[in-house]
């Protein structure tokens, strides 16, 4: 199966947007919004990191391997403790952990991390996964 950059980004937002639902709103990449005031929300972020080429041959007949890591950034109240925060994320790590999907885009591992409060003053924790897809040009 042949994955290009757009299609693996775009199989990644729909699978999410489709498993989140209404869960909190969703900020996308490069898309106005505005977040609550007062109830958690999410932002989805997709970056490519390498590609490799691998196979030789003509046009048409080269496999290249790209890889990239998703993150789901998960903003919640400040002094509430971790809990929701974290619930938050466990559910965007079980989105992808482990799946492969439309487009032959392939999750290899999602983790946990705190962030802690930023400087809008959110409390944010992120669920970032590892993926991979190939494309044939």
């Amino acid at each position: 199966m042949s994955t290009t950059l757009t299609q693996a980004r775009e199989a990644i937002y729909e699978r999410f947007a489709a498993a989140w639902g209404s869960t909190t709103p969703i900020a996308f990449d490069n898309e106005a919004f505005t977040p609550p005031e007062d109830a958690p929300w999410v932002r989805l972020v997709v970056r490519h990191t390498t590609r490799e080429q691998e196979t030789l041959g003509g046009l048409g007949q080269r496999n290249f391997m790209s890889r990239g890591q998703c993150f789901v950034q998960c903003f919640v109240q400040p002094d509430q403790g971790t809990e929701a925060a974290d619930a938050l994320a466990q559910q965007a790590r079980t989105i992808f952990e482990g799946t492969s999907f439309a487009t032959d885009v392939r999750f290899t591992s999602v983790a946990v991390t705190e962030i802690g409060p930023d400087p809008q003053g959110w409390f944010q924790v992120n669920a970032v996964g590892a993926f991979q897809y190939d494309e044939r040009k």
